[in-house]
């Protein structure tokens, strides 16, 4: 059988799918057992009716990987508006450690529960509040190169161990490198003036490195950087690129 995504099951009412997934969270609602399995696309309630499948499910906790099988049945309470009945499961890989984190609620990020949260980071970024900051990073990202594509931009990749610093103003972090003193990129800002008499129009996305210590939200250590250059330009021609005007 063909497996299905979560954000599908909807399609397929009345019918058998088979999903794949981590178990997210357990429920027992008026003698009934509930499961819900997420995958990429998001979340899948699951009835479990049979008492064979319900004790397949007592020593494992959250983030066991399953396979299931079942009849979609529509449900308006559920995810999507679907949920799976009459289902068979076959534990993938089980996890028998109760997780630190409640990863089916939001997280709170006050200052006594970081230590705590980044500890187990890797289980935390499982919350889907969590894991919406990195898909928007994609959109964002996404739709950038989109727009510099269209403008005729060509993206880079530049070195992050330098010789030297590549402006002033910022502190660096400097390492050995092989008996001599490196420091990490500040900014791309000397190889993009390089690459514009290549080019003549680049852009790249990448993190760059400030040894600035900040509690605040502008000042990180580390961060992604948006940055382009372009040649044979004037102020009006700038002035429609970043107004989302297309040049000709």
């Amino acid at each position: 059988m063909t497996r299905v995504l979560n954000q599908d099951i909807a399609q397929h009412v009345g019918q058998k799918v088979l999903i794949k997934g981590w178990l997210h969270k357990k429920r027992l609602l008026g003698g009934m057992t509930f499961i819900v399995v997420r995958d990429r696309s998001g979340l899948a309630q699951v009835l479990l009716t049979g008492k064979g499948e319900v004790e397949k499910l007592r020593e494992h906790q959250i983030g066991t990987v399953l396979t299931v099988e079942g009849t979609v049945a529509e449900d308006e309470r559920a995810p999507g508006g679907a949920e799976i009945h009459e289902a068979t499961l076959t534990v993938e890989v089980p996890v028998n450690d109760e997780s630190p984190i409640e990863i089916d609620k939001a997280l709170s990020h006050r200052p006594e529960n970081l230590d705590t949260l980044f500890d187990n980071r890797v289980i935390g970024l499982r919350n889907l509040q969590e894991r919406t900051v990195f898909q928007i990073q994609s959109t964002i990202c996404q739709a950038l190169r989109t727009y510099f594509d269209e403008h005729g931009f060509t993206e880079m990749h530049t070195p992050k161990l330098l010789a030297e610093p590549t402006e002033g103003g910022a502190e660096v972090f400097t390492l050995d490198y092989f008996g001599k003193v490196a420091t990490l990129a500040q900014s791309p800002q000397f190889y993009k003036q390089m690459m514009v008499g290549v080019f003549e129009r680049v852009y790249e996305i990448a993190p760059v490195y400030r040894a600035e210590p900040s509690a605040t939200t502008r000042h990180m250590t580390e961060y992604t950087s948006i940055d382009g250059e372009m040649g044979f330009i004037s102020l009006k021609d700038l002035e429609q690129f970043l107004g989302s005007m297309r040049l000709s």
